[in-house]
């Protein structure tokens, strides 16, 4: 099965005197919905942005959720059990809440922030991180003269590959929370203006299993005005075209 390259980058509206703790974004955007069609995927997630001014949209995800600082390795994590013998998969803890899941394949993005467990084809499984699909952010407050861009992954690939990047998205500067078929980021970095939080949920809908078995999430994302000034806020996307087999 093979991937199309899918890329978006969406500008939050400028917000300028709104107080502190709130947030404006008056209206919607929505990307492509993943199709499957004759073995190809032909998109991977529907962006959506929407919000007004509100309480902190952290504090909705739900206190029965797990939860663990974004890209903190586990200290007792354990090991494959050896008596499962060596065919089994252990591919161990950086792991994330699946999107989709009921029926026509998975692929997930763990709680360091990068997509790397895919299961798209029938049969195979593949755990192999993609370092050109991530979510990058770019925040600017205007007192700023460059403002700061960041991939939102808390690591870097081997060698030179993507050098022009910026990595190392700070490891426990935020949450990761799930709860399937939701999943949430909540970004809480100093060197940002805004606290901003993505929510991944997978679809399901009544009565339609067909469309429900898909692998496709919502991205929604909602940004937090942590200073009383403006500020300036973007989002970029990409998926690169890969051979899930």
């Amino acid at each position: 099965m093979l991937a199309q390259n899918i890329d978006f980058l969406y500008h939050f509206p400028e917000v300028n005197a709104l107080p502190m703790g709130s947030s404006a974004l008056p209206f919607a955007l929505l990307g492509g919905l993943m199709k499957i069609r004759q073995g190809l995927v032909a998109g991977v997630c529907a962006l959506l942005i929407c919000g007004v001014a509100r309480p902190c949209f952290a504090d909705e995800i739900p206190k029965a959720a797990w939860r663990r600082p974004i890209g903190q390795p586990l200290t007792n994590a354990g090991t494959a059990k050896p008596a499962l013998g060596p065919g089994h998969i252990d591919d161990g803890y950086w792991q994330g809440a699946p999107v989709g899941g009921f029926g026509a394949g998975t692929f997930s993005r763990s709680f360091r922030g990068d997509f790397s467990r895919w299961h798209l084809q029938p049969g195979v499984h593949k755990f192999q991180t993609v370092w050109a699909n991530q979510f990058a952010m770019f925040q600017k407050s205007e007192d700023e003269a460059n403002g700061t861009a960041k991939v939102l992954f808390t690591g870097h690939p081997n060698g030179n590959s993507l050098n022009g990047w910026a990595w190392d998205y700070p490891v426990a500067a935020g949450d990761y929370a799930a709860l399937y078929p939701k999943a949430w980021f909540d970004y809480r970095w100093n060197k940002f203006p805004a606290r901003v939080t993505v929510e991944q949920f997978s679809p399901v809908l009544p009565d339609n299993y067909k469309e429900t078995s898909y692998p496709v999430a919502v991205y929604r994302w909602h940004a937090e005005q942590k200073k009383s000034h403006g500020k300036r806020d973007a989002v970029m996307g990409k998926h690169a075209g890969m051979d899930t087999r």
